[in-house]
C-alpha cells in the first residue's frame, strides 16, 4: 500500500466536526498496528472501532499540531512506550478523539523506521517537517 488518508475521517474534517489546529478541540492519537489483524479500508472505515482491538499494539497522544499557511499538519516527535507482543508492526495510523468519536485521519505504512520489530523499548517517532498536507504543500 502507499500513505494515504481515510475519506470518512477527513470528511468529518471538512465539515467541521474536527478541528486540529493547536486551539482545536480534538485530540490527535497515534497507533501502531500490526497488518496481520487488520485490513485497511480507506472509504468505509470511519473511526477506531474500525481496526480490531488485537490489531492495536501501541496508542499514544500526539501534541503539537498546527496546519500552516500551506495547508501542512505538523505535529511534535512523540513516543511509544515499551512495545512488544507481535512480530512486527507495519503501520501506524492518526486519529482524532472528539466528544462525538474517534475518527481515523491518516495511514502510513511507508516511513523510515518502518516496519517496526517490537522488543519491548520505546518506539520514537520524529515526523518530517509535515506529516501530510493538504494541496501538495
Amino acid at each position: 500500500m502507499a500513505n494515504t488518508y481515510y475519506t470518512r475521517g477527513f470528511g468529518h474534517v471538512g465539515r467541521g466536526d474536527i478541528t486540529l489546529n493547536d486551539a482545536g478541540t480534538a485530540q490527535l492519537r497515534a497507533a501502531l498496528l500490526d497488518l496481520t489483524a487488520y485490513t485497511p479500508d480507506f472509504v468505509a472505515d470511519e473511526v477506531l472501532a474500525d481496526i480490531p482491538g488485537a490489531a492495536v499494539i501501541s496508542d499514544v497522544a500526539v501534541t503539537g499540531q498546527a496546519f500552516g499557511l500551506d495547508g501542512a499538519l505538523t505535529v511534535d516527535a512523540f513516543t511509544f512506550p515499551t512495545v512488544w507482543g507481535v512480530p512486527s508492526c507495519a503501520a501506524m495510523v492518526f486519529y482524532a478523539v472528539t466528544g462525538g468519536g474517534s475518527y481515523l485521519l491518516l495511514y502510513f505504512d511507508t516511513a523510515t523506521g518502518l516496519p517496526v520489530t517490537p522488543t519491548g523499548g520505546d518506539v520514537v517517532v520524529t515526523p518530517a517537517a509535515n506529516i501530510f498536507a493538504f494541496g501538495g504543500a
